[in-house]
C-alpha cells in the first residue's frame, strides 16, 4: 500500500510540474502577444496563432514565430 501512495505522490508533484511549466508558457505567450497589439508602435495582428507557431529557445521560454500573416494598423 506505501508503494501506491508514494507512486501516486510521483505521479502527482509530475502532474504539479507539467501543469506549472505549461501555465508559464501560456503567461509568457500571452505577454508576447498582448506586447504586438499594444506595446508597438504600429498594432501587429498575427492572424495565425496555434502551437506550432509558437517555439522555445534554448532557455525553453516561448516565442511567438511565423508571422507571414501578420497585419500591421496604425495606432
Amino acid at each position: 500500500l506505501a508503494k501506491c501512495i508514494r507512486g501516486n505522490e510521483l505521479v502527482s508533484q509530475r502532474y504539479d510540474a507539467y501543469l506549472r511549466k505549461s501555465v508559464k508558457y501560456c503567461t509568457c505567450t500571452t505577454k508576447a502577444l498582448v506586447y504586438l497589439h499594444e506595446g508597438c508602435l504600429e498594432w501587429v495582428i498575427h492572424c495565425d496563432v496555434k502551437p506550432q507557431n509558437v517555439h522555445l529557445n534554448k532557455d525553453f521560454q516561448p516565442k511567438v514565430a511565423d508571422f507571414g500573416l501578420c497585419k500591421l494598423f496604425d495606432k
